[in-house]
């Protein structure tokens, strides 16, 4: 079971801003954000795995959104038209959705250790979950569903994702449920 935080999502985050001030993003190594912070290394990546995992979702349904022309994703329409025809694009599709899995399965099991998302759910399954609400994202962006529902459904598919029980999620990760 994940340990609760013991440190101020804020303060880590004006600290390591004010690293990036003070060397610049090319200058700055995860070593110095450590010292700034004072988490190590592995406190870092995973206190902010959920936010990580967050911004790929709200990132795809603002790339949707923008999308005004409504091209769609290249892979999604070069798989469309040629996967079944062509054993090489339906090949290397699903090669890419295998990867796109794993990255998200990655995400959310680091997620799971630092005690966001609740151990007890497969990573894999929500993995999968995830992949098709973004897959799906593209595709309704397309068909001409506007930008804030394409935001709301990001929304909603984060906020499904369960949580440990007591907890409630912030922005990057969870806290300790408030109690009335």
């Amino acid at each position: 079971m994940a340990r609760p935080r013991a440190f101020d999502e804020r303060q880590v985050l004006e600290r390591a801003r004010e690293q990036f001030w003070a060397t610049g993003y090319a200058g700055t190594r995860m070593d110095d954000i450590a010292q700034g912070t004072g988490l190590g290394k592995g406190s870092l990546y995973g206190a902010f795995a959920f936010a990580r995992l967050s911004e790929y979702v709200h990132l795809m349904a603002e790339n949707t959104a923008s999308d005004t022309e409504r091209r769609g994703c290249l892979l999604a329409k070069g798989v469309a038209e040629l996967a079944q025809h062509d054993p090489t694009v339906a090949g290397r599709s699903a090669e890419t959705m295998q990867a796109l899995l794993t990255l998200l399965r990655t995400e959310i099991s680091a997620a799971q250790r630092h005690g966001d998302i609740d151990s007890a759910a497969d990573p894999e399954r929500l993995a999968a979950l995830l992949l098709t609400v973004v897959r799906g994202i593209e595709a309704v962006g397309k068909a001409g569903l506007d930008p804030q529902t394409l935001r709301n459904i990001a929304d909603t598919a984060l906020a499904v994702l369960p949580v440990p029980k007591g907890h409630q999620r912030s922005a990057t990760g969870w806290s300790p449920a408030q109690e009335n």
